[in-house]
């Protein structure tokens, strides 16, 4: 255990050193999700279309599915559409 500790400090050290370690750790996110919320804005608008679903094992996950699509229910907001 003590090794694996040894190791994962010795990693973290080099990695704080880096300075592009830090850029696409911190930068990159920061910068992309600045990029999508001024693209996508404030999109408050339910978007619906048809889904098509290949229940092959009969399984739950299909069987929710189908059920949600019959019915109309948001899968998202729990709610009708």
């Amino acid at each position: 255990m003590r090794a694996a500790l040894l190791i994962a400090a010795k990693d973290l050290r080099q990695r704080l050193r880096d300075a592009s370690a830090i850029l696409i750790a911190i930068v990159v996110p920061l910068a992309l999700a600045a990029a999508l919320s001024a693209t996508l804005g404030r999109a408050t608008t339910a978007t619906t279309f048809h889904l098509a679903v290949a229940d092959l094992d009969r399984g739950p996950v299909a069987q929710a599915l189908q059920y949600a699509n019959r019915n109309r229910i948001s899968l998202l907001a729990g709610g009708r559409v």
